[in-house]
């Protein structure tokens, strides 16, 4: 009774607006202009490319009208092409205008939880907590810097970006290490958050986790290659993974019994599954949009799609997400959400619903993938 009557509502309104309407709302909104950046470039390009195509064929159709064609019908249809597209074109960028703006309403209380001083935990009082200070980090990073370039890959702090690692490293020939680096000032168990344990489901091979035990003493490399393959088996928290530091000592490697070089690249990036481009290199880099759409289709490719009676499928407001497009033979659908961005289709599905059920709830039956396949081989 005595600790609630303490409990200042108006107060905590009043720390947590500050808090968040300062430096979060500025890093948020600054995320959001970044995303919508890039999805304008993307958007950009689509429509560039496709106006000029269109521009093109104006001009052929107005040379068979000058050498005595009747081409009105054509003309006429070729100019409300071009004004639908960059209709659309205006409604995108006003949607993706939208994006950027953020706001906070007012926090509201929910609870009231009491902070009491308690005896400190003997592991802090041994000094061998895990050590997630920023110091340690630092010098966690440095380490796992200093080891790739001495291997002859060009690391890159990717730590603020929030992409589910703290390094991308990559080796003479283009292979990749996707590396989340973790420092103690001691030793002590590794804490995965929730994307970054993800990224490990998703890279496999080519994600490690470089723990850097006596950080700032006498620094202890430890590298673990593809923790789900190796059957690490975390105890799953509410937003992190806790990986007990006996599974680390049991499975990781010295840096000197590592392989020099992981798989191909190819393996574990964002291949374009037409042509095979690496997506990131169409979206500048950005994990999260080359992964926004299940098998998305780089924009080159996408700017061939044709209907299933060999028209281009350029007038955006023609198509719809239930109507199926074609790339090089190979079935497709399209969102249209922020720009007409295509999804292969291996399993040639009657309807957008189907495809994204196959590809949501996808089971490990490999024979299932397999005769898939042979269809679309």
């Amino acid at each position: 009774g005595t600790i609630l009557s303490l409990a200042n509502g108006d107060g905590a309104v009043t720390v947590a607006s500050a808090t968040y309407s300062g430096d979060y709302l500025a890093e948020v909104t600054a995320e959001q202009e970044r995303q919508v950046t890039i999805v304008q470039g993307a958007l950009q390009q689509s429509v560039n490319d496709t106006l000029a195509e269109l521009q093109q064929r104006l001009e052929r159709q107005h040379e068979d009208q000058a050498a005595g064609k009747d081409m009105g019908i054509a003309i006429r249809t070729t100019n409300e092409q071009i004004e639908s597209l960059t209709s659309d074109l205006r409604a995108r960028r006003d949607e993706l205008q939208h994006r950027k703006v953020t706001s906070i309403q007012t926090p509201r209380v929910v609870g009231v939880a009491a902070v009491i001083p308690g005896p400190v935990p003997k592991v802090m009082e041994d000094g061998r907590g895990g050590g997630d200070n920023t110091t340690v980090e630092m010098a966690a990073m440095t380490v796992a810097m200093d080891h790739e370039r001495a291997y002859g890959r060009t690391p890159t702090d990717v730590s603020r970006t929030g992409v589910g690692y703290d390094v991308r490293s990559v080796g003479p020939d283009g292979q990749v290490r996707y590396i989340e680096v973790k420092g103690h000032s001691t030793t002590g168990d590794v804490i995965l958050y929730y994307t970054e344990w993800q990224m490990a489901h998703r890279m496999r091979q080519e994600f490690y986790i470089y723990e850097v035990n006596h950080a700032l003493t006498r620094p202890e490399l430890r590298i673990i290659r593809d923790p789900v393959g190796q059957g690490i088996e975390p105890a799953e928290r509410v937003v992190e993974y806790h990986v007990q530091s006996a599974q680390i000592e049991r499975l990781a490697a010295i840096p000197n019994d590592l392989e020099v070089y992981g798989r191909r690249r190819g393996d574990f990036d964002f291949p374009c599954p037409i042509c095979a481009s690496d997506l990131l290199d169409h979206f500048n880099g950005d994990v999260e949009i080359a992964t926004m759409y299940p098998n998305l289709v780089c924009p080159d490719c996408n700017n061939r799609a044709a209907t299933a009676d060999g028209q281009l499928a350029t007038d955006w407001s023609e198509y719809k997400d239930d109507i199926p497009v074609y790339i090089d033979g190979k079935q497709c659908w399209r969102r249209y959400r922020f720009w007409p961005a295509a999804m292969y289709d291996p399993y040639y599905c009657q309807t957008m619903e189907e495809f994204h059920n196959r590809v949501f709830h996808l089971t490990e039956d490999s024979e299932d993938l397999d005769e898939d396949e042979e269809q679309d081989g």
